[in-house]
């Protein structure tokens, strides 16, 4: 090439990298949406406390934005609480959270409550109990659980392998998203582990890797009965070796005292920095003005709060379905996406209070018992058929000495069966009239603790002082979320990774945070999902506004 050449080559290629920058500065970019004048002006309303809620409420406070929380239960937390029956205070749904080390870290540190929390280093990962093999996954020791397997399944040690180093690929590139979101293009390049299974369930994409055996594929992911609520045939490759990978790489723990410190630790956080959290406050409408934007939120009480910035925490489907009454305001197509993505699943949960000290019977924190495959079982739940399920199965005082009070202990049983399997009696129990639920709850009661007693217990009814059971019903009623939902929407391959309900709605000025948008359900992802939020609406706020608000409370 002449030197001429190599001058108009360089002169294109300056040109073109101008062109590139502005397009993506101007026009690709997002662009800020709101101006705020004061510091009254930028008044945020959130709908529901979940930690979703908390969370948002506590990185948004610690910057200076008023905030006010709107929660219809008499206290904070949504899933992350606990209720209290005699002697015993019950964990409604933590099982186990992998924290130090992690996203979840990171967000709970900038949410200001991190260095607050005392966390329980588990025992195990978890055991499970399956035809032929009895697998007791060690915590973050990837060699003894290749061991264990290998003892059950000695012709597939080569594929076993893979998958450990498959999952201990996905931590290390876990890892390096903590310094930014992965970019949707550059994600499979710099993500190759966690890539190579986009679209795939997790059934195929062991099968992929070389595993032949069935029960073998329900034993590594014996996290789907209670992290993910689908069992491997259904579940997205991405977010089931997520999962693992967090626990593998980085250990699971349990919140002390309970998993409700976490939400009060962050209800505290938002009050000291001049929040509002309203209890026994119920929205009934998200207000929009003559432009369609939010403007505030109205009480079933009819009070108004105004407020340009609307966050919801409830179910997008309570969301867009029940508190936008101006339907008109919302693209059809939009509710049409939304609408087709499918709910997730509810839960039977027994708790139960014990007379004995059961930790000195059964030393294992969390066993999942499967007498079939992972597949028969999640179908013998949804169809309500336990006499045929398995169970997942929990002693938390094997968390830490002193969960209960001596002499005491407290465990659960968990299932996951279908609304509809329950459906039956919604009509009668939201009118108050219980007396057949109750049968049925007392059934369903009985058969689950007669398998721990024959399964891994000898003697366990005997032991029980206190028993209490929820039922998707139950779930239902005391968070709204759609079907009783217990965790998030389903993590399915259409809907996994960047396909996850966007926080930002078509209705300018409204966000939604929380399990059921991205990147998922339960302790982790509700946190993540609002610190994910939190990003976009400063996105969508002029910046130099926004740095005022800063300054203005350092």
């Amino acid at each position: 090439i002449s030197d001429m050449n190599k001058f108009q080559v360089i002169w294109i290629l300056a040109v073109a990298g101008a062109a590139i920058f502005i397009y993506f500065w101007f026009f690709a970019a997002p662009r800020p949406v709101f101006h705020f004048t004061s510091k009254e002006d930028a008044k945020v309303v959130i709908i529901g406390s979940g930690l979703g809620g908390l969370t948002m409420g506590a990185l948004l406070s610690r910057q200076g934005f008023p905030v006010t929380i709107l929660e219809k239960d008499r206290q904070v937390g949504g899933f992350a609480t606990t209720f209290k029956r005699g002697d015993f205070n019950f964990e409604i749904s933590l099982h186990e959270v992998s924290v130090p080390n992690t996203t979840l870290e990171d967000v709970l540190t900038s949410a200001g409550v991190y260095d607050k929390l005392e966390l329980a280093y588990l025992p195990e990962m978890f055991r499970v109990l399956a035809p032929g093999c009895d697998f007791m996954a060690s915590q973050q020791n990837s060699t003894d659980f290749i061991a264990q397997l290998v003892k059950c399944f000695p012709d597939e040690k080569a594929a076993i392998e893979k998958v450990v180093d498959h999952i201990m690929g996905v931590s290390g590139e876990m890892d390096s998203w903590r310094k930014g979101a992965p970019s949707k293009i550059l994600f499979p390049f710099k993500n190759p582990y966690a890539y190579s299974g986009m679209g795939l369930t997790l059934n195929e994409h062991m099968r992929k890797m070389g595993i032949k055996n069935q029960t073998l594929i329900d034993l590594i992911a014996a996290l789907w009965s209670y992290y993910m609520a689908l069992p491997p045939s259904q579940v997205a490759s991405f977010d089931a070796f997520k999962g693992l990978s967090l626990s593998m790489g980085h250990g699971v723990y349990y919140i002390k005292e309970r998993g409700h410190t976490l939400a009060q630790l962050l209800a505290e956080e938002i009050k000291k920095n001049g929040g509002t959290i309203l209890t026994e406050s119920p929205v009934a409408e998200i207000l929009l003005d003559e432009r369609g934007e939010a403007r505030g939120v109205k009480l079933e009480n009819g009070k108004e709060f105004n407020a340009r910035l609307v966050v919801s925490n409830a179910h997008p489907f309570h969301t867009m379905r029940d508190l936008l009454k101006e339907k008109d305001k919302i693209p059809k197509t939009y509710l049409d996406a939304l609408y087709k993505r499918p709910v997730g699943v509810s839960a039977f949960v027994a708790y139960l209070g014990l007379k004995e000290e059961a930790q000195k019977k059964y030393s294992t924190y969390s066993t999942l018992v499967l007498p079939s495959t992972a597949d028969e079982t999640f179908q013998f739940w949804q169809k309500g058929e336990i006499e045929k399920a398995g169970y997942v199965f929990n002693i938390y005082d094997n968390a830490f000495e002193g969960f209960s009070k001596p002499g005491k202990s407290t465990a659960i049983i968990l299932i996951e069966p279908s609304y509809e399997s329950w459906e039956r009696f919604a009509e009668d129990y939201k009118k108050g009239k219980k007396d057949e639920y109750k049968k049925e709850k007392k059934r369903w009661l009985d058969i689950l603790i007669s398998k721990v007693e024959k399964d891994l217990i000898p003697g366990f009814s005997d032991m029980i002082q206190i028993k209490e059971a929820a039922t998707p019903l139950t779930y239902e009623r005391y968070t709204n979320n759609e079907k009783g939902q217990f965790l998030g929407m389903q993590l399915i391959p259409e809907y996994s990774m960047h396909k996850g309900l966007d926080h930002r709605t078509p209705i300018k000025g409204l966000y939604m945070v929380g399990g059921s948008t991205q990147p998922g359900c339960g302790y982790p992802g509700a946190p993540i999902s609002a610190f994910m939020g939190y990003l976009k609406m400063m996105e969508d706020i002029t910046f130099v506004q926004a740095v005022i608000l800063i300054i203005e409370n350092f």
